[in-house]
């Protein structure tokens, strides 16, 4: 590559060293950073070169610093006399959750000639301890940023899934460390999973620790930790559940008021004409005894903000939060939209089972926050269809509706009638 030769402007390599321990670095990548004028990466990279690196060291993980790092050279004396580009190190590899992914455009926006060298991953490190492949696990990145652990684990491994995930494989990092892992996955009730544990993989004191969730819960592990979640014998039904879970697994009162709950066959078509899509922000606005949030994150896997002002209301939604062990799912608000949904985040769908007369004001702050958001209405009478009729016009809405007319079975002797329930109109906007 160099030759002895001076090197064209406005090149760069970016280098991913591995986990930390030399001997698991690349020969290739050793290479580089031994001719390299120039390094730039974090303090912990930057601290475990070797001896026989000696280029001139800047420490920075941010994508525009390190671009006005690299101009800065372009133009220094050292630059008009090397023989070899300066390089980014990162830790890990280049292609799994690395720094490179957003530093890479923007040097190619600014004219550098950029090449990739690879490195070893934990979870290429941690498949090959255990005498496995990696080629079946989802991998899933908990460094520095929130996580749905238990929502993750049941995605992958639930029927639904298009993949046949033998394994969920976690960086951690931050706020969700090895410990919080072990934590959430005990608290969804999925203790039972075994998991596998590796700390401060590559290095001298390197461990890897295996059992089940349950006997590690209340440990703690380094920080440089990952962990594997198995599939194990798992099985849970409520992940088998596509849509419109049976009515009674719900809890309905506090032993005074029963709370109004939209039906499961209503749930199921609900969830059909919003079509939420995995990861979306949903909003429940009227969550009543929270039903509706539930199917949305248990069978939907979406985020979900259930809004309910009535008190009773809420401490039920809470109790079936609790029951269907959705709190890394869904949030609960307490009080009256619109004003209660100011300061979360930006929706996909909006399902509007209650709004208490507000109902205009609630499709108008919900169409400035996201002209492009999903909106459903529930409507049982013939008041509220029209409300929601007239503030699709006013707003200048497309709409549609479905009119869902369902009727169960009863006993009746030795046969059965069939009892109509009340009808629900579905007001979709476009």
């Amino acid at each position: 590559m160099s030759n002895g030769k001076v090197i064209p402007a406005k090149k760069c390599i970016l280098v991913g060293i591995g986990m930390g321990n030399w001997d698991t670095l690349t020969v290739a990548s050793y290479r580089h950073l031994e001719k390299s004028p120039l390094l730039i990466g974090s303090k912990r990279v930057l601290d475990s070169m070797p001896d026989t690196v000696h280029g001139l060291w800047k420490q920075s993980i941010n994508p525009e610093q390190i671009l006005e790092i690299l101009e800065k050279w372009q133009t220094s004396v050292e630059a008009k006399s090397a023989t070899f580009p300066p390089c980014v190190v990162f830790s890990g590899d280049t292609g799994f959750y690395s720094g490179s992914k957003k530093l890479l455009p923007i040097l190619e926006k600014n004219g550098y000639n950029v090449e990739v060298v690879p490195g070893i991953t934990s979870s290429q490190y941690l498949a090959a301890k255990m005498h496995q492949s990696w080629q079946d696990w989802c991998l899933k990145s908990a460094h520095g940023i929130d996580c749905d652990i238990a929502g993750t684990v049941r995605k992958a491994f639930s029927v639904q899934s298009p993949h046949d995930y033998k394994g969920v494989f976690f960086l951690t990092g931050g706020k969700i460390s090895a410990d919080v892992v072990i934590s959430r996955l005990c608290m969804e009730e999925l203790g039972d999973l075994p998991v596998v544990i590796g700390e401060k993989l590559s290095y001298k004191d390197e461990k890897i620790y295996r059992g089940s969730a349950e006997e590690f819960l209340g440990q703690s592990f380094k920080s440089l930790s990952v962990v594997l979640v198995e599939r194990g014998t798992y099985l849970d039904e409520a992940d088998r559940t596509l849509s419109g879970i049976d009515d009674t697994a719900f809890i309905r009162s506090t032993g005074e008021k029963v709370v109004p709950m939209t039906k499961s066959e209503v749930r199921a078509v609900l969830l059909s004409k919003l079509n939420p899509k995995y990861g979306d922000v949903v909003f429940d606005i009227g969550s009543g005894s929270g039903s509706v949030s539930v199917e949305l994150a248990v069978c939907a896997y979406c985020k979900v903000f259930a809004i309910e002002k009535n008190p009773e209301a809420a401490q039920i939604t809470r109790k079936n939060i609790a029951k269907f062990h959705s709190s890394d799912k869904i949030t609960l608000i307490e009080g009256e939209a619109p004003s209660a949904l100011k300061g979360l985040p930006c929706p996909n769908a909006v399902f509007i089972g209650g709004s208490d007369g507000n109902l205009f004001e609630i499709i108008k702050y919900i169409r400035k926050k996201n002209k492009d958001c999903k909106i459903l209405i529930s409507a049982v009478t013939t008041e509220t269809l029209t409300e929601a009729i007239f503030a699709a016009k006013k707003i200048g809405c497309r709409y549609d509706i479905t009119e869902v007319a369902i009727a169960r079975s009863r006993e009746a002797g030795s046969h059965h009638l069939m009892t109509a329930q009340n009808p629900v109109s579905l007001i979709r906007l476009f």
